[in-house]
Order: structure tokens, then sequence, then C-alpha cells
């Protein structure tokens, strides 16, 4: 497996996580939909899907270069259930 961010004392980014759930198993996919904001500008909907338990979590609105909390990758831990490695002081 590629080398990871958690355990670096830094947050790590949406394009790393990605990248992580992605090699444990998940794919990235798009909605056939997208979301239109006030000013008529469409959006696509990403989010990462589990083939092994049909779970999926959404991960659009975040640039890819956006630090991610630790509390928004337990979510996608939770949601995907898969658990990533990573070191005791991470994120901190």
């Amino acid at each position: 497996m590629a080398a990871h961010p958690f355990g670096s004392g830094q947050l790590p980014t949406w394009r790393e996580v990605i990248a992580l759930f992605i090699q444990m198993g998940c794919s990235e996919r798009l909605l056939p939909a997208s979301l239109i904001d006030e000013t008529g500008e469409q959006t696509p909907v990403r989010y990462l899907f589990n083939p092994g338990n049909k779970a999926f979590a959404p991960i659009e609105n975040y640039g890819d270069q956006a630090k991610i909390t630790r509390s928004e990758i337990e979510f996608l831990e939770r949601t995907l259930d898969i658990v990533i490695p990573k070191a005791t002081n991470w994120g901190l």
C-alpha cells in the first residue's frame, strides 16, 4: 500500500483520503444528476462507493486540496464500513 499522510502531524487533503479509500476497495463515482446553485451553475455530485456492502458517501462540495478533519474521515469510515490505517497521533 502506498504511503499515506496519517501520522505526519498534519491533516491530510481530500485527494489523499479519496486515494486511500480507492486503494482499500472503494470507487469514486458521479451521480447522474447535478446540484444547481442560485446562479444556475451545475456542480456534479461525487461519491465514494464500497461495492462490498453497497455503501456510499458523498464527497462533493470539497476541493481536493482542502484539508479533511478527523471527524470527517471517521464519518467516511463508519459510512463505508472501511477502517483506514493511521498512526495514533494523526491529524494533531
